[in-house]
């Protein structure tokens, strides 16, 4: 992990909502490292692994699950 941005920039960077990036760190999906800018406390993300995980996840809302009777 050499290459930390705060997630809004590495959001930015990959092309995905920062809202992604907060959902797959809360999901364990992404390692995120909390560190202190100013008086802010920010949390890191790899933007290389913010870039692959992008790939393999399908943009938009999930499907419905068929019922089955």
């Amino acid at each position: 992990m050499d290459d930390l941005q705060p997630m809004k920039k590495a959001a930015e960077a990959a092309g995905v909502a920062r809202k992604s990036v907060e959902r797959w760190v809360r999901l364990g999906l992404l390692k995120g490292k909390p560190s202190k800018m100013g008086n802010l406390i920010a949390t890191l993300v790899s933007v290389k692994a913010v870039k692959e995980l992008a790939k393999t996840r399908r943009p938009g809302r999930p499907a419905k699950a068929e019922k089955s009777q």
